[in-house]
């Protein structure tokens, strides 16, 4: 018996021991494994100086004609050392992610079971375990995938970079590292964009707030969740006292400065001009890279799409097809054919721009009058007519006579809507289009002293009316103009011939698709505002014309070296002087005495302009100048819905006037390039065809729909009528 009990025991013994060996063995390679991969990973990571911009994006800073920021898009970036850092934040970060950090060695053993604990107690993933220099490890070199696979490679990593780097070093690549939300990356980058101010500077509440961010910069952004960040820099805060970072006493001298932390206003007043520089800024460099022959990887990919309210990288500019460079920077770069990399080149390889900094033309004291006339007009109408235009957008473009976009609203609320309408939309323009059929009437050897049939016409099948069907008979072709005959342009056009009609639309600066059809004298055709303003700035320079531009200038961000500039295009002879002269005469007369008399700046301020309004008034124009400004004012909605009674004379004739207003207030009023109308000559006695029913038609017609304006006038006297509701298309 005594010898049966010792052999089992003996048994015992023996299997004890080899489990023992067993796990022991076993144990031993689940340790020193990770720490040899560890041991050959170090040797092949870079330096750390390295790892600091952890961006797949640069950022392009977007500058007014003075120099300052209107807006950033991209990833940004600024480098914060541990040295210079405000204590206050290196406390406030280690105190709620890694508080054991100067202690262990890239794996927080304690750390990683006081997560294991509270999230079997939660039944769910509450707490992560995972240390600085594992969250670094994932950031440089892994995915933010919650898998296994992902945390059994982060182990070994994180011990390689401790043999690799210092502890400062590491913490350095974090605190530059990490992304705190608004497009930023590192701590000094986020205390600019939410404070103004650098992370060497930060108060210990503001480090609080920056801190908190790093769990969920969404989630706890100050600038759209202030009362969440509050909550969160108040955890972030009892974390320091926890750790012995703070006392009680400075806890609560921060939690009260929560509540007067000031954000740094981010508002910008020209969002959708900034979104259409850097889109044009970065496809010129793509086009420019592939047009070298260079991978477009050379350039920073900083094109922002925007969905419900929140910005997001798109890969488009990594994809793009090779295109011709004529399709590209047509209107930013006025068209030029900037040689980007000729500078840029090493060696034959192409060196990263990295951060650009563009300096554009916009004035921020324009941009500001126009979207205060947009406002007060808007108003207005409501006052005059209720909600009649609660769904309608607007759109303006303002050009200085060389050609300089000095403002530009592409939408009422860029929140709400990002499509820039005064360059993107493509909407019809009406009788804006006008001045340049008469352009070409006076082109084929008309003058503004000759008359011109304002009555019924016929093309074909086709019948063009005028609005209300109100004819005056033989009229100058500046009253025709003034008052927006319908039937007298298709007339002008006839006479021209639509060939130059097409023609001198193109010489002048319509870049959209011309259809060869009659109804082009009424301006059916397309465009964009920032296109219509283009083709009035020939006009307005007397015939001389040039394509818009609004970048100045592109430095790199680090060292300011300079990668492109700019001058003003040089102009070209598209129209002659004396012809631009008499049109913009006759324009003057359409402010004066026609339709866009809401428009009139007054004897001190001459003005020239026209309105549009397309058919069902789906859309409203009014396009302009003066000596120094040229404009573009349209209103309309997205859905190409009509707008009950709306015509160009009225909503955006008075953002034009009042942005023109503020515009000229102070400064040198330059002369309008016009001519002196001469003085007109009799209308024709000899007609084709009946010729007595057709002359007595144009004196009695004309008559008679004065008479019944009267009528209807003294029947409702607090509602006036004028000439732009009765002859306006």
């Amino acid at each position: 018996m005594a010898n049966w009990t010792h052999r089992v025991r003996r048994t015992v013994m023996r299997s004890l021991l080899g489990l023992a060996i067993a796990v022991g063995t076993v144990g031993a390679w689940v340790v020193s494994l990770p720490l040899l991969a560890a041991y050959d990973l170090s040797g092949r990571l870079p330096e750390a100086v390295e790892l600091l911009d952890g961006r797949e994006r640069g950022s392009i800073t977007v500058l007014d004609s003075e120099g300052v920021v209107i807006g950033v898009r991209g990833q940004r970036f600024r480098r914060l050392s541990t040295e210079d850092a405000a204590p206050a934040l290196i406390d406030a970060v280690l105190a709620i992610e890694d508080r054991r950090f100067y202690w262990h060695p890239g794996v927080d053993p304690i750390g990683l079971l006081r997560a294991l604990v509270a999230n079997m107690r939660a039944g769910r993933t509450v707490q992560g375990g995972s240390s600085i220099p594992q969250q670094v490890a994932k950031l440089a070199f892994l995915t933010s995938d919650r898998t296994v696979e992902r945390k059994l490679r982060e182990a070994p990593l994180a011990v390689a970079l401790e043999w690799r780097f210092t502890k400062e070093e590491v913490l350095s690549i974090y605190l530059n590292r990490v992304y705190l939300g608004a497009g930023a990356f590192g701590f000094e980058a986020a205390s600019r964009r939410y404070f103004g101010v650098s992370a060497e500077k930060v108060s210990t509440a503001e480090a609080a707030m920056l801190a908190g961010l790093l769990r969920a910069p969404s989630r706890w952004s100050p600038s759209s969740n202030r009362e969440g960040a509050v909550a969160r820099a108040e955890v972030v805060l009892a974390a320091m006292v926890d750790a012995g970072r703070i006392d009680e006493e400075e806890r609560a001298a921060a939690r009260a400065e929560l509540a007067e932390i000031a954000l740094l206003e981010t508002s910008e007043i020209a969002p959708h001009f900034v979104d259409w520089v850097v889109e044009d800024v970065q496809s010129a460099l793509d086009a420019r890279a592939r047009a070298s022959r260079r991978s477009p990887d050379s350039a920073p990919k900083v094109i922002t799409v925007r969905a419900g309210g929140e910005v997001r990288l798109t890969e488009v500019a990594a994809k793009a097809e090779v295109v011709d460079d004529s399709q590209v920077s047509r209107l930013t770069l006025g068209g030029f054919e900037p040689e980007y990399f000729d500078s840029q080149v090493s060696g034959g390889r192409p060196e990263p721009l990295g951060d650009l900094i563009v300096q554009t033309t916009l004035d921020a004291s324009a941009q500001l009058a126009a979207i205060e006339s947009v406002e007060a007009a808007f108003a207005a109408d409501v006052e005059d007519n209720g909600k009649r235009l609660a769904e309608a957008d607007a759109a303006v473009a303002i050009l200085s006579r060389n050609g300089a976009v000095r403002a530009m609203i592409g939408g009422r609320e860029y929140g709400k809507s990002q499509y820039n309408r005064a360059v993107s939309a493509r909407r019809q323009v009406g009788s804006a289009f006008k001045p340049f059929v008469y352009l070409a009437a006076l082109e084929a050897g008309l003058t503004p002293r000759d008359y011109v049939e304002d009555a019924p016409v016929r093309v074909g099948r086709w019948r063009p009316q005028n609005y209300r069907n109100n004819y005056r008979g033989w009229i100058p072709l500046a009253e025709a103009l003034a008052i927006s005959s319908n039937t007298a342009a298709v007339r002008m056009m006839l006479s021209a011939g639509l060939q130059r009609v097409i023609d001198v639309a193109r010489r002048s600066g319509f870049r959209t698709d011309i259809t060869r059809y009659p109804s082009l004298a009424l301006g059916v055709l397309e465009t964009s505002p920032i296109n219509l303003a283009e083709s009035y700035a020939t006009l307005a320079r007397g015939g001389m014309a040039a394509p818009a531009y609004a970048v100045r200038e592109i430095r790199r961000a680090g060292d300011g070296r300079m990668v492109w500039s700019a001058s003003p295009p040089s102009p070209r002879r598209a129209v002659s002087a004396q012809n631009a002269g008499w049109i913009n005469a006759m324009m003057r007369e359409v402010v004066l005495n026609g339709t866009g008399r809401r428009a009139s700046l007054g004897d001190t301020i001459p003005a020239a302009g026209k309105t549009g309004t397309t058919q069902s008034h789906r859309d409203a124009w009014f396009a302009g100048f003066t000596g120094n400004y040229i404009g573009v004012a349209w209103v309309g909605r997205d859905d190409n819905k009509p707008i009950k009674k709306l015509v160009g004379g009225q909503t955006p004739a008075e953002i034009w006037r009042e942005t023109m207003l503020r515009l000229h207030e102070g400064a040198e009023v330059r002369r309008l390039p016009s001519r002196e109308l001469p003085v007109m000559s009799s209308p024709p006695l000899s007609l084709r065809g009946d010729d007595f029913v057709e002359r007595a038609r144009g004196v009695v017609e004309p008559l008679f729909n004065r008479a019944r304006r009267q009528r209807r006038t003294q029947r409702r006297p607090n509602k006036p009528r004028g000439i732009d509701r009765d002859y306006e298309r």
